[in-house]
Order: C-alpha cells, then structure tokens, then sequence
C-alpha cells in the first residue's frame, strides 16, 4: 500500500460480501477519497486476486470466516466466531464510520461497531431487489445513522430514516 496515505484523516471500515454486494463498495468508493478506508471481506482463496486494493485507495484488508454459503450449521458457526473476529479487527482499526453493503459479514462488524467502539454505521442497499429490503437492512436499519435505498420505492418499505441518492450504477 502506499506510504503517502495521510495517517492524520478519519478512518471508513468498508464491510462487504462478494459478489454484487463488492460491486457496489466498489462503485461508492470516489466517496470516501479523502478518507483511510480498510475492508472486511471474506477469507476465501483466491478472492480479490483480481482486485487492484491500491489503485482503489484501499489501505488494507481484514478477512473474516465463511464456513458455508447456505443458511445451516456452517453459515451459523461462521456467523458467530465473525463476532469474536469482528472484535479484534475493530480493536485495530478503530474506524469513525462503518459502511455497509451486506451481507451477514456485515451484521457483526456493525453492531459491535456501532454499539462498542461508538462508530457511525451507514448501509447501502444492494440493487437487485426494487420491491424488497435484505435481511441485512432489516436487522441494520433500527441502529444505521444513514440508510440508503438504491430504487425510490423500496424506501416506504422500510422506514423514516431510509434515503433515495440514487443509483449506484
């Protein structure tokens, strides 16, 4: 990573599965140029290989645990010890603001986050359902300091603090 990254600016912890969940951390990046952004992502062999983290200001990479992709023991297990890890990644990163795209790796980082390290937590609703919030938004939306909806309709779904800014890409 490049050592010219000023230590003095505010720190963003990016949470973030894969797939189009990353898709979207990816596309809001430009936002947060003048910050020190860090990213929690799965611990998976050869995920991010692809991925230049420098050239996306991407300061460095937390890996958490994923025992299973289907809801069931192994996603359940993987979903509690991220707890424990989440934990210890926020004990080093100490960042101002959690930023959320989903999925469940986000739900630990969050709440820990929000609740024992006193960061503003913000989540941003994936594009792929118009007509439906994820289970994730369901659970984050009661503890978010802002909560963004990408389609205008889904916000009378969820709640007061719900925005529309539009669509990612």
């Amino acid at each position: 990573m490049p050592e010219a990254i000023r230590d003095d600016r505010k720190k963003i912890l990016l949470v973030s599965s894969n797939g189009g969940h990353f898709d979207v951390a990816v596309a809001v990046l430009p936002a947060f140029r003048d910050w020190n952004v860090e990213l929690v992502y799965y611990r998976l062999k050869g995920e991010l290989a692809h991925v230049d983290l420098e050239a996306l200001s991407i300061r460095k990479v937390y890996r958490v645990s994923l025992w299973g992709y289907t809801i069931g023991p192994g996603m359940l297990a993987s979903f509690l010890f991220n707890f424990l890890e989440a934990f210890f990644i926020l004990l080093r990163s100490r960042p101002q603001v959690i930023v959320s795209t989903g999925a469940e790796i986000a739900i630990p980082v969050a709440l820990l986050g929000r609740f024992l390290f006193g960061a503003r937590l913000i989540h941003l609703e994936t594009a792929v359902h118009p007509r439906k919030v994820s289970l994730t938004g369901k659970l984050l939306y009661p503890f978010c300091h802002r909560f963004f909806i990408q389609w205008p309709e889904a916000c009378a779904l969820v709640g007061k603090k719900a925005e529309y800014a539009g669509r990612v890409f």
